[in-house]
Parts: structure tokens; C-alpha cells; sequence
């Protein structure tokens, strides 16, 4: 018995009416372009390990936000060989009988439309959900964390010269993490079957309550400072700071005299006249809540720089946003 933890990166067109897209439409909406994988032995110690970059022949300009996450470029992909010849190495590299985890359940489904795409066999190899199992240990329930949180909450280090969002370091930590993890052996108990990926025109609309000049601004609004219990409308106190998620979205805890512990959530979003618009809702704080932003707390004690929201600088999100594009979501 052997693991396989993997993990893939992938390409997506520069449009959706691109002629590329129209070519294969929803059979294929991400092209790998990387896979990365670390193999372990049933003591759950590394034996072997994987890296193969791959040259795209269906998206071949590498979409410019996939560049700047992930640093690959169509000069590194040149000399690359095609997913048929990279997937058949993988293949072997796995082996016979292989269990295979990954972080998220994003991967198997991306890794299974390439299959399809380009006419390879599935065979059907068993995939699990490590971050399940994750959630599980830490009593998360439903809620998904980053592996990187899940690296900071179980004392792993970031090697500097690693960064994430390569397919072979996301890997080599997200062996680190199964190797600290308890009960790691439980993790059959979170299987995966892919999802089938489809093009949707489906979105969100973020709910804007108030236009402000700037994120500082925002959050120095009365309502968000002085926060108002939405049961008993009365005024309530802040138990924390405001605890950035990402650059343009904070949480914060506020307590009720009558009614307990509330979550605050602010979404900063660029609106369509070019103002900015935040999103701003309170709502009863319960076990999950608590513990995510305790985590959230714990990461940006971390890395401080995470902390600061005095800027006019950041990348606003558009007010629709979508979502992956799962059918059956």
C-alpha cells in the first residue's frame, strides 16, 4: 500500500468566445498544465516524487491571471511534453493500487475532464479529501480552510524558496500536513467521485449596504464600529479587531449583552460606476465562526503584513462574482 498526494495546476482560456474555447466548449474548461505529486509508503514516509510541466495544445497562451499566480509562462511550457505523454509518466509513477489524496475537491474533477478530453481511459483511481479529514480532526464541520491555514494551525513552515500554488510544492506540503495530521490512516473514510465541470453564466450579486471612499474608511463606519444586535437592536461591543480574510474582506466578533456573540462580515467590491461599495452584515456567532476567525487571527499574527487595511491600493473584486463551474452547483 502506497499514497499519492497530487497536486494540478491548469490553464483556462483568455475568453469563453475565443476561438479555442468554441473548439471544445465544456469539454474542457481547464487544461492542466503542471502536475506535482509525492509518493509515501504505508509508514507515511516520502519514497518518490513527481514534477512535470506540460505544453497546453488547446489553450495555448497562458491566461495572464494563471501567469502571475503560478509563475508558469508559455516560455517555461515550450519544450514541454503534451498531457497524453505527461499523464502516461504520472500513471506510472503511481504505480499499482495507489490511495490518492488531495487538498480540496477542485483536482480530481479538473484532472478527470482532461482525461475525457483527450480520449485517456479513468481508472476510476481512489481519490480522498484530505481537507475533509482536516476539517473533521478540527472540528470545522462544512468549512473549508487553505493549506496553508491548515499548515500555519499544525506548526508546519513555509519554505520560502517553495512558494504556493505550484503543483510540486502544493504537494510536498500537503504531504507535510498529512504526515502531522491524526488519524491520517481515517482518511478512506473521505472519498471523492469528480464533479462534472460545465460553463455556466450563473452569479452572485454582493448585497452593497454602504458607498465609501476607501477600505479605512469603510471600516471606520459608526454601524461597523458601533455595531447593532439585529435581535434586540441594541448597541453592541467589539471583541476584536478587524481580521482581514483577504484584502477586501474582514471579519470581526461584537458581543450582545442579551443575545451573545455576533459575526461581523465586510466585502469591499469596485462598483460599476467605479466607486466602492461595502457589503457589510452581522449575524450570530456560533462554534464555526469562532473558530475560523480565531484562525484567521492566528495566521495574520503570522504574517503581520496581512494586518494592515490602511491602503487605497487594493485589487477590488467586481460586484458579480462567480463561482467553479460545477453543474450540479
Amino acid at each position: 500500500m502506497h499514497y499519492i498526494v497530487v497536486d494540478f495546476e491548469w490553464n483556462q482560456p483568455i475568453s469563453f468566445n475565443s476561438v479555442a474555447y468554441k473548439k471544445v466548449e465544456d469539454k474542457l474548461l481547464f487544461e492542466i498544465i503542471q502536475i506535482g505529486a509525492i509518493k509515501l509508503n504505508e509508514n507515511f514516509e516520502v519514497v518518490d516524487e513527481f514534477n512535470q510541466v506540460i505544453k497546453p495544445t488547446h489553450f495555448k497562451k497562458i491566461h495572464p491571471r494563471i501567469k502571475r499566480i503560478t509563475n508558469i509562462s508559455n516560455e517555461i511550457l515550450q519544450d514541454a511534453p503534451d498531457f497524453i505523454e505527461a499523464n502516461k509518466r504520472f500513471v506510472e509513477f503511481c504505480d499499482k493500487d495507489p490511495i490518492m489524496l488531495t487538498w480540496g475537491s477542485e483536482d480530481v474533477s479538473v484532472y478527470k475532464q482532461n482525461l475525457d478530453c483527450f480520449e485517456i481511459k479513468y481508472e476510476s483511481l481512489p481519490f480522498y479529501n484530505l481537507q475533509k479529514l482536516y476539517s473533521h480532526n478540527e472540528k470545522l464541520g462544512k468549512q473549508q480552510v487553505s493549506l496553508k491555514t491548515a499548515m500555519e494551525t499544525l506548526s508546519i513552515e513555509e519554505d520560502t524558496s517553495l512558494p504556493f500554488h505550484d503543483a510540486f510544492n502544493d504537494a510536498c506540503y500537503t504531504a507535510k500536513v498529512f504526515q502531522k495530521i491524526k488519524d491520517n490512516k481515517t482518511i478512506i473514510k473521505y472519498p471523492q467521485t469528480p464533479k462534472k465541470l460545465k460553463h455556466v453564466s450563473k452569479m452572485r450579486i454582493v448585497k452593497v449596504t454602504h458607498q465609501v471612499l476607501s477600505v479605512k474608511h469603510g471600516l471606520s463606519q459608526s454601524s461597523v464600529i458601533n455595531p447593532v444586535c439585529p435581535a434586540c437592536n441594541k448597541e453592541c461591543t467589539l471583541v476584536t479587531d478587524f481580521v482581514p480574510q483577504t484584502p477586501n474582506r474582514f471579519i470581526s466578533l461584537a458581543k450582545c449583552e442579551s443575545h451573545g456573540y455576533l459575526y461581523m462580515q465586510m466585502r469591499f467590491v469596485r462598483l460599476r460606476n467605479r466607486n466602492i461599495g461595502m457589503a457589510y452584515s452581522i449575524s450570530p456567532a456560533g462554534k464555526l465562526e469562532k473558530a475560523y476567525l480565531k484562525a484567521k487571527q492566528y495566521q495574520n499574527k503570522i504574517n503581520p503584513e496581512l494586518n494592515s487595511y490602511n491602503t487605497n491600493s487594493v485589487i477590488l473584486e467586481p460586484e458579480l462574482q462567480g463561482n467553479m463551474p460545477f453543474e450540479d452547483e
